[in-house]
């Protein structure tokens, strides 16, 4: 069943399990995308400092590489550049939706499609030819890139008028079904190197939907699918919500990795997820190899340890000491959000942070 489905027909869809076989790694660290350089180089060097490299965007260089845009990049009646960062042409859109359904709904099923035409490489993505040259030389055996999310995209975009476009059902299943295909080539295109790519969804305007309960529902029905999806192709999924958000439901969509803001969202993740009408659904999540991604920000926590959020697990789930000891070594550390807009100063404070607490024991 394609998203297209989902979203005209808000039919229900509860993905299966997808048990995979629990591997323990080391604490690992790696970035959120974006960064203050202008030039590959530095921005290349500073990304392989991380124990997970990820792709680089450079906004500050090029406007394209801005988050939304970069995804969108290639979305008929998306130019960013003619209609402004947040308008879509509903006209052309309309025009050339057949063909885009054909190709994306090829590439959904199993099928190839040409790189350069879903994901605008020569325009969008300034670092992509020397990051996967610098993968090719087989020193990483896993890497990481980042989309915006399709709520987040929805929530942005406004046709000519001014108007939101979330009441567009049609747009909405085409940016849904677009966005993962574009997840699907980038991750392809990255596996071809030898790596496993991991593929964060930047979902920081889901929690807007909370306030709508059947949008929301829709919302989270289509993004389990699109899930669902990736993880067939073989791509490891990590989805990223900024603060507080419903983590039933989040968790319910089975990704790879939850990300967030530790100092926004921990403590409201362990009460929320220890209550024993939730537990079930934690650990659920876990056995079937789910993980978490705390986002840390040195100046809110610069004493932080592994040790602590361990003993910090161990108080909300006391009885729970195997999957405990399991989630506090298999951390994915990275910075709370992207880089773009701080200095080259905090970029080294934070790498270093990030080793540092990497490196500490835990229990």
């Amino acid at each position: 069943m394609l998203i297209y489905d989902l979203i005209q027909g808000w039919v229900e869809f509860n993905p299966k399990s997808l048990r995979m076989k629990i591997e323990t790694i080391r604490t690992a660290i790696t970035g959120i995308g974006s960064l203050p350089f202008l030039h590959e180089e530095e921005a290349l060097r500073y990304s392989f400092e991380h124990t997970i490299p990820f792709l680089p965007q450079l906004p500050l260089a090029q406007p394209q590489e801005f988050m939304i845009i970069q995804t969108l990049a290639a979305f008929p009646g998306y130019d960013p550049q003619t209609q402004g960062s947040s308008v879509i042409n509903l006209e052309q859109w309309t025009s050339q939706r057949s063909v885009l359904n054909q190709q994306t709904h090829h590439i959904l099923q199993g099928g190839y499609a040409d790189p350069s035409h879903i994901l605008g490489l020569s325009r969008s993505i300034m670092c992509w030819d020397p990051f996967i040259d610098r993968l090719r030389e087989g020193l990483f055996s896993k890497a990481k890139a980042q989309i915006a999310g399709p709520v987040s995209c929805i929530q942005f975009l406004k046709d000519q008028n001014g108007n939101g476009v979330a009441h567009n059902a049609s747009l909405c299943a085409d940016l849904f079904e677009f966005i993962t295909a574009r997840g699907i080539i980038l991750s392809q295109e990255l596996r071809k190197t030898g790596v496993t790519p991991l593929l964060f969804i930047d979902e920081p305007s889901l929690f807007l939907t909370s306030q709508n309960l059947n949008t929301q529902t829709h919302h989270l029905i289509a993004l389990s699918e699109m899930i669902r999806l990736l993880k067939f192709h073989h791509v490891e999924v990590g989805i990223h919500c900024c603060g507080e958000m419903n983590w039933p439901s989040i968790l319910s969509l089975n990704p790879h990795w939850v990300s967030f803001d530790h100092s926004l969202a921990w403590n409201s993740f362990l009460k929320k997820m220890s209550r024993p009408e939730h537990q079930s659904i934690l650990r659920s999540w876990i056995q079937s190899n789910g993980k978490l991604s705390p986002g840390l920000d040195p100046h809110s926590s610069p004493h932080l340890t592994l040790r602590e959020l361990e003993a910090q697990l161990k108080v909300y789930f006391p009885e729970e000491g195997p999957w405990v000891e399991y989630t506090a070594k298999n951390f994915l550390l990275t910075f709370t959000c992207g880089l773009a807009f701080h200095s080259h100063e905090k970029l080294q404070t934070t790498l270093q942070y990030l080793q540092k607490v990497s490196q500490t024991e835990s229990q």
